[in-house]
């Protein structure tokens, strides 16, 4: 009797399943997030011998005044190469590109730099690349 039941069973989980795909949102990586702004990708690329092309995308922006893209030789001290006035919130990815033209060293590295609304500010991790 035992291994009738055993087959009953096998046969009403085998015929009861679907074969619906089902399917799993992928996990997304993101590069910073916060309330204020969600930064999906950052890079830096060397596009000629005296120009470095960083780009970023945000997936969204709330209460941010300006974006600044900071520029430096060390981790410790950067200037502001590029700054991006943003009048509104917004709520769907964006992508954004600032060229440095001003390499200093061997090795740049870069950051995002968003002042709020409110005069407060914040700073997304640095990246760097390597200048040939």
């Amino acid at each position: 009797m035992k291994p009738f039941l055993a087959v009953l069973t096998l046969s009403v989980i085998f015929l009861s399943c679907t074969k619906e795909a089902v399917v799993v949102p992928q996990a997304t990586q993101l590069f910073y997030k916060d309330g204020n702004i969600a930064v999906s990708s950052m890079k830096a690329v060397q596009t000629s011998s005296s120009t470095v092309t960083v780009s970023f995308a945000t997936l969204y922006e709330n209460n941010i005044q300006k974006i600044e893209v900071m520029s430096g030789v060390t981790t410790t001290q950067l200037c502001t190469i590029g700054e991006l006035d943003l009048p509104r919130n917004i709520s769907k990815p964006t992508d954004y590109s600032v060229e440095d033209t001003n390499l200093k060293g061997k090795v740049m590295y870069y950051m995002l730099r968003y002042t709020l609304n409110s005069g407060d500010w914040g700073y997304t991790p640095l990246i760097s690349v390597s200048v040939k």
